[in-house]
């Protein structure tokens, strides 16, 4: 599939104001030769500041100069099981797993540079779509997948039953531990399932009993925790929730909605939220089916980052990425992967500006040589230099 890239503005509109400083620009992220398509699901920023992007053809390395992409090789054994990587979790040891459709989980061991596989029809797994993988305070990593819960025991894979009498759905979204070492399992069907520290204790939080909690929801996209504060729930067209510590210590366990509702749509309705990063001190960056929120923790207020990418496709904000120096990376799944970036207004309105201009082209890459600006083409290269495009390289 051919990228198409361009250069364009993020319109913020919110609830509260905004300042003039805050408008922003982004650009498509091509990944070079090396990105072979426009579906990024899975993105994160490892503790050695390499940035890992799970594509479906393929998973990419940057580590700030390099990209280097991972296929599988039916004639390696040490190779990734599938190019199809949905979920990606660096653990407390240092490894990787990946987690692919229909292709088995991986863990990277970075010292050897090969992969050991966990597939389900060798009975390892559970099932070989793996959506979420998580660690807990003791160190055991979990995996949610289409199919059921699995825990990584004495370096097997084993099935943890959390159905009861409640017949809950199996197919796992998201996983996450928070600092008291409960688990939290996000399902698609079934709401959201709690586990106690001991793991003796399964709760389960969805539309049948929503009365009892206020989380009014069945499909959980992302469970995300922040210590101090508590945990946040991304969910499927029901907005965000929040759950505090102070709810999970007293075992009252009362969700609280978060600002999602478009303000610029006539409509009422929440959005979807299928991603939650920590953004700087006590804010979060939302990724959602209409933009990207800012929520800021301590004032308990959205910011609404609107986008204005002028595409065909469906704008979901699938995956984001803050990577340093107030640059966010997002992907719209089959539209591409995009840099934001939170300040350079005059640099927002030049692309901006140029973005019909033919000599353009299909932007591949922006960079600074010597000082300029220069934006490399489908065709050709220019150089972006006091609010004027010239030709930089002819053909």
């Amino acid at each position: 599939m051919k990228i198409l890239l361009s250069a364009i503005i993020v319109i913020i509109t919110c609830i509260t104001s905004v300042n003039a400083d805050e408008i922003k620009y982004s650009e498509r992220s091509g990944l070079h030769a090396f990105y072979p398509d426009n579906n990024v699901f899975a993105m994160i920023k490892d503790t050695k500041g390499i940035v890992w992007f799970g594509t479906m053809f393929g998973l990419i390395l940057y580590d700030g100069s390099n990209y280097i992409r991972f296929k599988y090789d039916p004639l390696d054994s040490n190779s990734i099981s599938n190019d199809d990587v949905i979920s990606i979790f660096e653990d407390s040891k240092g490894f990787l797993w990946f987690g692919t459709y229909h292709g088995g989980l991986n863990r990277y061991d970075r010292k050897s540079g090969t992969f050991k596989r966990f597939l389900a029809d060798r009975g390892q797994i559970s099932d070989n779509t793996i959506w979420s993988v998580t660690e807990d305070k003791k160190g055991v990593i979990w995996a949610g997948t289409e199919n059921g819960l699995n825990k990584f025991d004495d370096g097997s894979w084993v099935r943890v039953d959390y159905d009861g009498k409640d017949s809950l759905s199996q197919k796992i979204f998201s996983l996450a531990a928070d600092e008291f070492d409960n688990l939290f399992i996000g399902t698609i069907g079934s709401g959201l399932v709690f586990t106690n520290r001991q793991r003796s204790e399964f709760k389960s939080f969805n539309l049948k009993n929503s009365q009892q909690h206020s989380l009014n929801a069945n499909l959980i996209r992302k469970i995300f925790t922040v210590a101090g504060k508590g945990v946040y729930i991304g969910t499927i067209n029901k907005g965000a929730y929040f759950l505090s510590n102070d709810e999970i210590r007293n075992s009252s366990y009362r969700f609280k909605a978060i600002q999602t509702s478009d303000p610029a749509s006539d409509s009422s309705q929440s959005l979807s939220v299928f991603d939650i990063a920590a953004s700087e001190s006590n804010s979060l960056l939302l990724g959602t089916s209409s933009g990207i929120i800012k929520y800021q923790i301590n004032k308990d207020s959205s910011l609404f980052l609107y986008k204005n990418f002028e595409l065909d496709e469906k704008q979901d904000f699938n995956s984001v990425l803050p990577i340093g120096n107030d640059i966010v990376l997002a992907s719209i799944y089959d539209a591409g992967l995009f840099q934001l970036h939170f300040s350079e207004k005059d640099l927002s309105e030049e692309f901006r500006r140029s973005s019909d201009n033919e000599l353009l082209g299909t932007i591949r890459k922006f960079t600074n040589y010597e000082g300029k600006i220069i934006a490399g083409g489908q065709e050709r290269a220019v150089r972006i230099f006091r609010r004027q495009i010239q030709l930089f390289f002819a053909e």
